[in-house]
This record gives structure tokens, C-alpha cells and sequence, in this order.
């Protein structure tokens, strides 16, 4: 074969591979549900709290509380964050099931220190069928990370 010949499948390659997408599932430690760690505070009348949260000690997490299709609850997110970079932005925060359906579960901003953190800021939350969810969760726009939930069915 001549070198318009080579050149025109190249061409051909460059043009066609890229509209291809391979499907992976993805890795099954990416869907792992993500563990608990227990934060130790003192509330306002002086006593010793402790609250299990769910997320990444040390990073992100909120005060663990059973999901429910379909149903909303309150969350409180806690983000420790020496540098200082996640003051005052937005956190974000959305979800994908195993079968790809994304939702939106809350956006607000963050507020000052509580419970050991260095931000927080209540939510409510609420993901809208049983099963599995990651939720990415995001700050100023910018991924921190993941957090994967069971959600129950209601009754």
C-alpha cells in the first residue's frame, strides 16, 4: 500500500475512534458503601455529643441518618478544611444510581465551624428510589469526593 493509502486510514482512524465508547462497568470498589467514623463534641450547655457520621474521616462527611425513597430528611454536612479554601462556597452535591439516573440532591452554602469541623452547613436530602447511590460530592465546584448510601424502601 501506497503512503496516501496508510494516510487515509489514519485519517479514517482519527475520525471514527473517537464517536466510539467503550462501556466498563465501573469498579466495584467505586460503589463500596462508604463507612461511618464517630466525632466527639461538646454542645452548648457543656455536655459531650458524639455523632456518627458518614464520609471520610477527617475530610467530609454528615450526621448519619438512614435514607428512605422518596423521603426527605435533614443532614448536617461537616467539611475539615485547615487551609481554609472551602469558606464561604457552595457546596453541591448530586447522585447516580447503579442504573446511571443522576439527580440533584442539594446545593447551599457553607457556614462556620461546628462539631470539630471547620465548615458545615444543615441540608435535607432526599433520593428518589431504593438501592444504591454515589453521591459526589462537590465544593466550589471542585470534587472532594464520594460518598455511597443504601437507600430503603419506604414502609
Amino acid at each position: 500500500m501506497g503512503k496516501s493509502v496508510w494516510g487515509m486510514i489514519l485519517l479514517a482512524l482519527v475520525l471514527v475512534l473517537p464517536g466510539c465508547s467503550r462501556t466498563e462497568p465501573e469498579p466495584e470498589e467505586d460503589w463500596a458503601l462508604t463507612g461511618t467514623f464517630d466525632v466527639v463534641s461538646t454542645a452548648q450547655d457543656g455536655r459531650t455529643v458524639t455523632y456518627t457520621m458518614r464520609g471520610v474521616e477527617g475530610k467530609y462527611g454528615f450526621i448519619d441518618d438512614p435514607f428512605v425513597a422518596g423521603q426527605g430528611n435533614k443532614y448536617m454536612w461537616h467539611f475539615w478544611d485547615e487551609s481554609g479554601k472551602y469558606g464561604g462556597k457552595k457546596l453541591q452535591v448530586e447522585a447516580t444510581n447503579r442504573e446511571g439516573k443522576t439527580v440533584s440532591v442539594f446545593e447551599g452554602g457553607l457556614g462556620g465551624p461546628n462539631n470539630t469541623a471547620t465548615q458545615h452547613t444543615p441540608s435535607t436530602m432526599m433520593l428518589p428510589s431504593a438501592g444504591r447511590w454515589r453521591m459526589t460530592v462537590r465544593v466550589g465546584g471542585e470534587v472532594v469526593g464520594h460518598i455511597v448510601v443504601d437507600v430503603k424502601a419506604p414502609g
